[in-house]
């Protein structure tokens, strides 16, 4: 299920099409990433699990900047939500 995702997220991200809610959609899943293998239940065992923990926010900043800002113009198919690249 997690690889079938991870490459319908690839095809949307190389492709331009749905690239907002693609977008939205991994930003979504980097947070589960980081709950579920890095979450404050690891903390007590091994101090740099937080560490860990805390470089999924920058993976999520910039999931967040691509939905705000979009595809771009190179890789961009013209499909998605009406009104938007």
């Amino acid at each position: 299920c997690a690889a079938i995702l991870e490459v319908l997220l690839v095809i949307a991200f190389l492709t331009g099409a749905f690239f907002t809610p693609a977008a939205l959609v991994a930003a979504v899943y980097v947070i589960f990433l980081g709950f579920s293998f890095h979450g404050p239940s690891h903390w007590t065992g091994n101090q740099a699990e937080f560490g860990f923990f805390v470089d999924h926010f920058t993976f999520l900043a910039g999931l967040f900047f691509a939905a705000v800002h979009g595809p771009g113009k190179l890789l961009a198919v013209r499909q998605g939500w009406p009104g938007r690249a």
